[in-house]
């Protein structure tokens, strides 16, 4: 048990009972879902038969929090099905939740803890709950077997002055994206958008830039890279130039790959002999995508108030 408030105990449970109607009205609420009926989702069934266990917490005798946990039975655990009700969220008991099956799924022998997510809650798992990055995949059953996403051939070209409208509106998605990773460091500026699309501009002149935009079986763009040949510290001898990927927007994880691929073409051709990007360490996406294309972590940057 422990308190959101001066007086409001809120009790944490393992395993303890519940009813189907309970869950499905949690799970609308905090999902912004309907309200399934019992017989559509009976919670109740599924997690007795396929759990190893689950954790509520209740306010007042009222279900407000909810965890799920699977197990292959001997090393690995899934954290499932986490959902706080909305007027009690961020009061702590997401986090209780979370280091209660923690404990539990311990106890029982097991060695990770897994679990997957939405980007505007990467800074509850990562900074709150402990997660760290790990790369994983996800594969879409629902989907025609003969036409599954990404089977179509990607081209990648130069960008051209009639492509920047559609490079800054691919800008702004990942922006948004990257603020809800990390607030702070990658808080959009008031002007970015016009403010990136005349420094677009002026890289399409420049000859020690390369911008190259992807383009998807309609014609339309839905990627592009940023880089840029440099000349390496002084201090350090990589054996040439260095070509600093900038800017990455990737459709898909072949979309990531063909534009890697053609900066790799481009830098050749300068005299550069290594690759070097700047990613979020909570991306796990951009991580695996740039394991894909034979990089691999060097070093991190780490910010903080001053």
């Amino acid at each position: 048990m422990f308190h959101t408030g001066p007086m409001t105990p809120v009790e944490i449970g393992w395993r303890r009972p519940f009813t189907s109607s309970e869950a499905n009205r949690l799970h609308a609420e905090a999902f912004d879902t309907r309200v399934f009926d019992d017989d559509e989702w009976d919670w109740v069934a599924l997690v007795e038969s396929n759990s190893l266990g689950w954790v509520t917490a209740r306010l007042d005798g009222e279900l407000v929090g909810f965890a799920n946990v699977v197990t292959d039975g001997f090393v690995h655990a899934w954290l499932q099905d986490v959902m706080v009700h909305p007027t009690r969220q961020r009061t702590g008991i997401g986090i209780g939740l979370v280091n209660e099956v923690s404990a539990r799924v311990r106890a029982a022998g097991c060695e990770w803890l897994h679990v997957d997510f939405d980007d505007d809650v990467a800074d509850f798992y990562y900074r709150r709950c402990g997660f760290q990055p790990t790369n994983g995949g996800l594969l879409d059953l629902q989907s025609p077997i003969d036409d599954p996403p990404g089977a179509g051939v990607v081209t990648t070209r130069p960008a051209e002055e009639g492509d920047l409208d559609a490079i800054v509106a691919l800008s702004a998605t990942a922006r948004a994206r990257l603020a809800q990773l990390e607030p702070v460091c990658w808080r959009p500026h008031p002007r970015a958008d016009a403010n990136q699309r005349g420094w677009f501009g002026l890289l399409l002149n420049d000859p020690a830039h390369h911008l190259v935009v992807s383009i998807d079986g309609d014609d339309r763009i839905d990627g592009f890279i940023v880089a840029r040949a440099t000349d390496a510290p002084p201090v350090y001898d990589p054996g040439g130039r260095t070509c600093l990927i900038d800017d990455l927007v990737a459709p898909s994880p072949e979309g990531g790959t063909e534009l890697i691929d053609a900066v790799r073409r481009w830098a050749r051709t300068g005299g550069c002999t290594q690759l070097v990007v700047v990613t979020p360490t909570a991306d796990p996406g951009r991580r695996a995508l740039l394991g894909r294309s034979g990089l691999h972590p060097t070093s991190e940057w780490w910010t903080g108030p001053i």
